[in-house]
């Protein structure tokens, strides 16, 4: 086991980590936690990780133990399809050109969608890219979940209107 492989790895996505947990909890305990944690499986299984698939594996890695800790607490329903489509996205090898093209059109298609309507950017950012459940969503924005999903109903229309089959192939 290479030491410097680990705290490359470490150094470079220790932030992300972190920070991905914690814009999902809002908690900073538990995001050291599970970041902390996050770390401890992959200095574990540091030989079957491949060399550059680090980011994905240490993202889903994170996202499982969250989904660990509110199945323990019985806080939230996570809908398991999308936590291992989300998982199984950044895990499998990918096309870095590919990858790259469609994180651009989504930050094109986010700022687009921010110019227009703040409150549809918003429903959609959090429960569509964040995957944050939709009762917390209209919770934290203090609305029913009813008008979440028309907010998000009409980005999505708005998106498919402006962008046609780019977004739909998105």
């Amino acid at each position: 086991m290479n030491d410097n492989t680990f705290l490359t790895v470490y150094h470079a996505y220790q932030r992300l980590i972190y920070w991905s947990v914690l814009v999902r909890t809002q908690n900073e305990e538990l995001a050291n936690d599970i970041c902390q944690q996050t770390f401890l499986r992959y200095f574990e299984y540091l030989h079957t990780v491949e060399p550059g698939f680090e980011k994905g594996w240490l993202l889903s890695v994170s996202k499982n133990l969250l989904t660990d800790y509110y199945r323990r607490k019985k806080r939230l329903s996570v809908d398991e399809a999308q936590i291992s489509e989300a998982c199984q996205e950044k895990c499998y090898k990918a096309d870095p050109a590919k990858e790259f093209a469609a994180k651009y059109f989504l930050s094109q298609i986010l700022y687009e969608l921010e110019q227009k309507n703040k409150d549809w950017y918003e429903a959609l950012y959090q429960v569509c890219i964040l995957n944050l459940p939709e009762k917390d969503v209209a919770e934290k924005l203090n609305i029913s979940i009813d008008l979440l999903r028309t907010r998000i109903y009409r980005g999505r229309q708005y998106l498919k209107k402006l962008f046609g089959e780019e977004y739909r192939d998105l």
